[in-house]
């Protein structure tokens, strides 16, 4: 497998911006989950209720064989476990979540054996060991997702593969688990992209689809998966757009916001007359249904000629999470891999910054690879940095610091504090005053994380406020 199948969003886009993005607004803690050699990739994340992070990733020991071993990291007070989950990989793609009934882990991935050489493995720790869970075998081509909803049931994407006139066919399956055993869910979306989001009582998919549009053009559905119905929903598809041309839609993330507004991020390219363009786009779905989707990146023609080629054939991941006051987060790589960057919205507009530029940063996994902390509302990514099937490359885990309100280092948050908390308020939905600088207000005052320094961020200084 290529190099394009851990790559990112930003490696077509940012040929239409440049490759510079500012350092990152907020201060973020880096860890590197593995000290060993090795290919590490196929990385997901997942938050439990009480904070704890969990990490499931692949340890290639001897690259180019795909042939790995699959473990989860667990963060828990500070502290970074790792364990061994199954050495019967084979393939890309891993996926944990954590059920809400039991509040431990689950993680799915393509073990080796079974049927056609390689299955659905689905693995569930019960509080003292990790158990091997029974699940249906097909002809697997690659492991998508896993949610749980409230009542703890279990959904599984992944993609399969069959030949119709001897004509490979890629195309989406979603099983569920209950009390009764596995279940097929059928679903109307025949692409081969696939990302699953628990949603309280059910499940939202978010998937690409060539049916709904005309040959050779995909689009974006978005599903609902009912309480005790096994017919998938169509909650809406996403407004075609009006191109006269090629247009291709891949790798959505998706999230789901405390109100219950679904958020999917997605890489578009598409071609008019000789020119050819790619966006990275975020579209937002409420009882309204879908909102007009901003743009993140792009809107214009590609400078490189190559880069329409790239974005159709490359498969770009846009992972995307959204914090308890429904700030979203959107996380990619930059062009030539040199760095792993996050979008955000600024009242000014959507800003990237560049969280980590340390190596290469190969991927983010099937746009399931970021959280928020409880605890501190914040974002965390996981992400590979290295070059693809190579001894050097390394899952990490990046966690934004909240800010503290310590505008002057001093261990305290006091009136000279204060002061400087006054000369950076700008008021809701406007950008902080430059003192001393936009992103050194937000680093130390945006409470929130929503881009501004106002009276909520004021009532967290106030709880912040020692007065030493």
């Amino acid at each position: 497998m290529n190099r394009s199948t851990v790559t990112c969003w930003m490696t077509a886009l940012l040929a239409v911006l440049g490759t510079g993005s500012p350092a990152a607004a907020y201060d973020w803690e880096i860890t590197r989950l593995d000290e060993r050699e090795g290919f590490m990739h196929s990385e997901s994340l997942a938050v439990g209720p009480d904070g704890t992070i969990y990490v499931s990733y692949v340890l290639v020991p001897n690259p180019p064989s795909d042939a790995g071993e699959v473990y989860v990291a667990r963060r828990n007070d500070g502290v970074w476990t790792r364990t061994l989950v199954s050495d019967s990989f084979v393939g890309y793609g891993t996926a944990i979540a954590v059920n809400p009934v039991t509040q431990q882990p689950g993680v799915v991935f393509q073990a080796a054996g079974g049927y056609a050489g390689r299955h659905v493995g689905f693995w569930e720790f019960d509080g003292v060991e990790w158990v091997e869970q029974d699940v249906p075998q097909s002809p697997l081509r690659s492991v998508y997702c896993l949610a749980y909803t409230s009542n703890g049931e279990a959904y599984v994407a992944y993609g399969i593969t069959t030949t119709v006139a001897g004509e490979t066919i890629y195309f989406s399956r979603v099983i569920r688990r209950t009390t009764d055993g596995w279940e097929d869910v059928p679903i109307p979306v025949q692409g081969d992209w696939l990302n699953l989001a628990g949603n309280g009582a059910n499940v939202i998919a978010a998937g690409t689809s060539a049916t709904r549009g005309q040959p050779g053009l995909r689009w974006l559905d978005v599903m609902q998966f009912l309480p005790n119905d096994l017919s998938a929903a169509t909650v809406d598809q996403l407004p075609a757009e009006a191109v006269d041309g090629n247009v291709s839609v891949r790798t959505p993330g998706l999230a789901i916001d405390r109100d219950g507004h679904i958020l999917a991020s997605y890489c578009m390219a598409y071609s008019m007359d000789t020119e050819d363009f790619a966006e990275v786009k975020l579209a937002r779905y409420d009882e309204t249904g879908w909102n007009e989707p901003e743009v993140l990146l792009g809107g214009g023609s590609i400078a490189d000629p190559t880069a329409y080629s790239l974005a159709l054939q490359f498969y770009q991941y846009t992972t995307v999470t959204v914090t308890d006051e429904r700030v979203p987060f959107v996380f990619g790589v930059s062009q030539d891999y040199a760095a792993l960057n996050v979008a955000m919205p600024r009242p000014e507009g959507w800003t990237v910054y560049t969280i980590d530029t340390a190596g290469s940063c190969s991927g983010l996994w099937r746009g399931h690879g970021a959280g928020i902390d409880p605890e501190t509302n914040a974002p965390i990514v996981a992400y590979a940095k290295g070059a693809q099937h190579q001894v050097d490359t390394v899952v990490h885990v990046a966690r934004l610091i909240p800010p503290s309100g310590d505008s002057d280092t001093d261990g305290d948050v006091d009136l000279s504090d204060f002061g400087a908390f006054a000369d950076c308020q700008g008021g809701p939905d406007q950008s902080p005053n430059e003192a001393p600088t936009v992103d050194e207000c937000l680093r130390v005052f945006d409470f929130d994380l929503d881009g501004d320094v106002d009276l909520h961020d004021f009532a967290s200084f106030q709880e912040e406020f020692t007065g030493v």
